[in-house]
């Protein structure tokens, strides 16, 4: 997965300025697993793979990581564990991210969408 991704995409689910259609208990899955994973710009997923002149694949094209939830995890200095390893090695610079009406916090996206926000590992020391 790539991080090149510097701005959400004009559909992405994070802006607060789009009123997207997801389940709570899917967007409460979606926060629980960019706590240890990634999670992938649905334009970025479902792409036709390139083909040369002959029309043989050439490759899969990578999925890259939404930029909203990146901007959201920038904004609260809450990274994951993907995302960690990632700026250690120099593949993820956040300062490149732009700066968009993304929602405050995951729990914010979470609740927003009517789910129950499960706290990350680590986070329920801070709350109390």
């Amino acid at each position: 997965m790539g991080f090149r991704l510097q701005r959400p995409c004009v559909d992405c689910p994070f802006l607060v300025t789009r009123d997207f259609p997801l389940a709570g208990n899917r967007a409460a899955e979606i926060a629980l697993d960019v706590e240890r994973g990634t999670f992938a710009c649905h334009k970025t997923v479902y792409r036709d793979q390139p083909r040369n002149r002959r029309g043989q694949f050439q490759g899969k094209l990578p999925e890259e990581h939404c930029a909203g939830v990146l901007q959201i995890m920038r904004n609260t200095d809450r990274w994951g564990d993907m995302q960690q390893i990632a700026m250690r090695l120099g593949l993820f610079d956040p300062s490149a991210l732009g700066h968009d009406p993304v929602y405050p916090t995951l729990r914010a996206f979470v609740e927003h969408m009517g789910g129950k926000y499960v706290p990350w590992r680590g986070e329920y020391r801070k709350e109390t």
